[in-house]
């Protein structure tokens, strides 16, 4: 887990040795040469974006929030598409078993099926909101974010190797241990979901009033 905040500074350049070359990170590689970056990195969310980051990572106000900025996502990058362009995490994700991204039902309740994606896979959710952007805008990426993202992978791993621990050979200190790490690890968990959907927030505002237009010629000429 410290290997998540080795000594470095945010403007560090990170490089493929960095990432790794498995086949897991291969969708990380894309982004490592982007010229753009977030206006604002995750670290910086709570002071720009106050409002936005904590009802973003409130436990009971986040799935609104996700909704709502996953929406306005849809709706900037295609203007005026309101949902037509929902498909359930965006088809980041392959298909698997029941999981068809645009087979789920989106067409007939697209609104219900974005509140069951983002109250069974918070997490994926809001990482496919923000690469979303990412992919719009060509936006690269931050030492910082990464950090964050990555010790919060940690964390909800080690939650995962506790549980398991005491699942086979538990006890009332790992018992223990195991409440204490939950707490710490969702604490973390929505502190970072609300930077995350905080700086695509800030981004959408950024560019709106700019971009949106060209983009509506666009899909005219389409």
């Amino acid at each position: 887990m410290a290997c998540c905040f080795k000594s470095g500074g945010n403007d560090e350049p990170i490089t493929e040795e960095m990432i790794g070359k498995s086949p897991n990170n291969e969708k990380l590689l894309k982004y490592l040469y982007n010229p753009e970056k977030f206006d604002i990195d995750m670290l910086e969310a709570p002071c720009e974006e106050p409002c936005c980051c904590l009802l973003s990572g409130c436990p009971f106000t986040c799935l609104c929030a996700q909704m709502k900025i996953r929406y306005d996502t849809l709706n900037h990058i295609y203007p005026g598409s309101h949902w037509t362009k929902y498909k359930c995490c965006q088809g980041y994700f392959a298909p698997f078993c029941c999981y068809q991204p645009g087979n789920c039902g989106e067409q007939s309740c697209p609104a219900c099926c974005l509140c069951l994606e983002v109250w069974c896979c918070a997490g994926p959710a809001a990482s496919v909101t923000r690469a979303m952007m990412m992919d719009k805008y060509r936006l690269g990426l931050d030492q910082g974010d990464r950090r964050l993202i990555q010790f919060n992978n940690c964390l909800q791993g080690l939650l995962v190797l506790t549980k398991c621990i005491n699942l086979f050979a538990g006890n009332d200190r790992t018992r223990d241990c195991e409440r204490a790490l939950q707490c710490i690890a969702n604490v973390y968990y929505f502190t970072i979901q609300g930077c995350m959907l905080a700086q695509v927030h800030r981004e959408i505002k950024k560019r709106g009033s700019t971009e949106a237009p060209e983009y509506q010629r666009m899909d005219d000429r389409e």
